[in-house]
Order: C-alpha cells, then structure tokens, then sequence
C-alpha cells in the first residue's frame, strides 16, 4: 500500500494580517494533500496518537506558549496589528500545553517548515524562538531568499541619496543578510503572492478609464517621500490625492474593529493603485521585493520603480514589465509624457505584461504547486534549497 505523507501544519489559531500572504500560504498548505492543520482545538489528538509526521510546517505563534513574558507581548502586538477572531478564548495555559505537544512532535518527524513571511532581515535574531530552534540541516525557513534582495542598491547606489539610512540599522541588515547566505541551502524562497480574485481583467487595464496619473500607495519609506516630496509635490491635482490617500491610511488604522479596518485599507489601496495609470513604488527598508511589486500590475496600474536585481529574478525586466527609474525625478518625465499617445500605449503594454507574468509565477496557483513540489522534495530529503531565476523556480544543486 502507498505511503501518503503526513504534513502536520501547526496554526494555533486562525489571525490574518494587513498584508494578505501569510494567509494565503496557509490557505495553500491546507488546500495540500497530506496535510493536517494542528490547532488549539485539536493538538491533544494528534500528540496522543503518537504521530510522527514527514515534515512539521509551522507558523511563529506556536510559540506563545514560551513563557508569561512572550505571551502578553504577543497577545499585545497581535490586538495592534492583526485580526484574530478568537482573540479573547486564548489563554497561556493552553499555548504552553500546545508549545510541549508541538516540540515533541516535531522531534518524532525528521524535517521541518518554519513559515518567516513577516520577517524583516533587519529584525531578524537568531535568539528568536523560530530561528533557533531550526539547528537540524532538515529544518528549513519559508521565506524570501538572499537573491531577492538588493541590499547594495539601496545603501550604495542613488537610493542612499534620500536619507534612506536614517530608516534603518545597517549593521542589523547585514547581520541578517550573512544569516541568510549561510543558511541558503535551507531556505524555501517563496516571496509575496497573488490571490485569483486581486487580478484586473486585461481588458480593462488596455481600455478602462483611469482617474489618476500617479499615485505612491503603501508604507513611506523614505524612497517614497522622496518621490511625494520632489514630484509629486508638483502637480496639485495629484498631491491633493495624496494627501487625501494620507489621511485614509490615518483614519483606516483607527478603526477599532481590526477586521473592518484591514478589510477598508486594502480596499482602498487596491481602488487608489487601479485609477491610477502609473505607481511608484520602492523596495523594503531592508531593499528586497515586497508585495506592491507585485500588487500594482496585478491591480491594473504600470509600475515603476528602480531597476532592482531581483525583479530580474523575478521574471520582471525594465521598458517590458516595469517603468525603470535611476532617480525618484525621473518619474515626473514619465508623468508628462502620459499626454502621447504612443507612449500610453508603451504604459499598457508593460502593465499587461507584467499583470500575465504575475498571474503565471506569482499567483495562489502558482504558488500551490511550487510548495507542493517543495515539501515532496523535504520529504524525500532531496531538498538543498531554492532561488529564483529570471521568473523560474529552482532548487539548488545537493
């Protein structure tokens, strides 16, 4: 009889974030064969079968259960910054239970996931719980790798020019950056990712109406306020919306309700990003690839943006895909130029090209069979790590 491998996903409880790829890997894991979801609710069974999974996949918060200290710091970060719909039925007592039967399964299976999503490389310390507990060359970390980072254009390249330094610790980044090439055989380097309900349909992306030139959506790093402070500062129409853009933002985080409040702010930035013909946006205070690379063609708007070497890695290249900008001024030659006709048309093309790269290499569909493949491989003990390579996904040499 065929073995059917057994994946125990340990997701204490159900939460959701602002920005959606955790959830969405969740979702792509339980939509996995094999897999079983190891929750509050129902750890005590698995633990009392004795079961000895292929690979234990697990999420940061098994680990709530650590210590009084860790668990009302969690418990607070968690009531800021996410929507946990049974916040107020979790008790320290039942992680610290659900912590030992997780340790103990997970030293009965021969490998193991941690899923790091919502990691930053500048935060990132190898005292941290999920971090140190991975010292077997069979635990791995979900999470994007070294070469979707491009930690020297923004320190070395024109980027430093907008004081970018002043948002960062740069010994913190290198830090963890040397963590990650050394550990690089371990990594699963599956970055943001697109749900199928994101995409704007190509027909309205080439024919649709566009009340918006420009517009900067998304977290101000200092990239971005520099673009808001030397162009769009500009133009009044498209300050006047940005600001109004600044004053949403301010009145969606304080919506007491985190569920309405994630639910107006993505809504918002997604309408904001579609109106729009052209977005700006930059790479993590770190440098390397967030989701709005990603979610601004998916939404129907041209990116542009600085000519990062992970983009290429990617799969998304300059004038085919992207906009490509050296410094932030250079967009407003691009604002002036949405008057040409041919030009609008090149503004198109590249927002179609890029939306149909994103949908073939960085959508749920894609994703779902790139981690299947992956913890086959774990399973196997086949796996030596994963990279990208012009929009391909590859596994790296044993």
């Amino acid at each position: 009889m065929k073995h059917i491998p057994l994946i125990a996903f340990f997701k204490p409880f159900d939460y959701f974030y602002l920005n959606p790829t955790t959830r969405l890997y969740h979702e792509i894991l339980e939509a996995t064969p094999g897999v079983v979801t190891v929750s509050l609710d129902n750890y005590a069974d698995l633990s009392v079968s004795r079961a000895s999974p292929d690979v234990v996949v697990f999420t940061p918060f098994v680990f709530l259960g650590k210590s009084r200290e860790i668990f009302a710091d969690t418990i607070s970060r968690l009531k800021r910054a996410y929507n946990v719909p049974l916040l107020s039925l979790i008790t320290f007592e039942e992680c610290e239970r659900y912590l030992k039967a997780f340790l103990e399964i997970r030293e009965r299976s021969p490998s193991s996931v941690a899923l790091m999503t919502e990691y930053d490389l500048h935060a990132m310390d190898e005292e941290d719980p999920a971090i140190s507990l991975g010292q077997r060359e069979t635990d791995y970390f979900l999470m994007s790798g070294p070469e979707l980072y491009d930690f020297d254009l923004h320190v070395r390249g024109n980027i430093s020019k907008t004081n970018f330094n002043h948002d960062l610790n740069a010994d913190s980044v290198s830090m963890g950056y040397d963590f990650m090439m050394a550990k690089q055989h371990r990594i699963v380097s599956l970055p943001h990712v697109m749900a199928p309900q994101e995409f704007h349909l190509s027909s309205t992306i080439r024919h649709g109406d566009k009340s918006r030139r420009i517009s900067v959506p998304g977290a101000s790093y200092a990239p971005r306020r520099a673009a808001v402070s030397q162009v769009i500062s500009q133009y009044p129409k498209e300050i006047i919306l940005h600001l109004i853009d600044k004053i949403a933002y301010r009145a969606g985080r304080v919506i007491p309700s985190s569920s309405l409040s994630h639910k107006f702010l993505n809504g918002y930035y997604q309408k904001l990003i579609t109106a729009s013909r052209i977005s700006f946006t930059c790479g993590s205070t770190s440098g390397y690839f967030v989701r709005k690379f990603i979610e601004i063609p998916a939404f129907g708007s041209c990116l542009c943006t600085f000519n990062y070497s992970f983009l290429a890695q990617l799969g998304l290249h300059p004038d085919i895909h992207y906009l490509p900008i050296e410094t932030v001024n250079e967009i407003g030659v691009y604002i002036e130029k949405l008057n040409d006709l041919e030009f609008m048309q090149h503004v198109n093309d590249l927002t179609i090209a890029a939306h149909n790269q994103i949908l073939k290499c960085h959508s749920v569909y894609a994703r779902h069979k790139q981690l299947g493949e992956t913890l086959q491989l774990i399973i196997q003990g086949r796996f030596s790590g994963s990279y990208w390579d012009n929009g391909e996904y590859r596994y790296r040499d044993a």
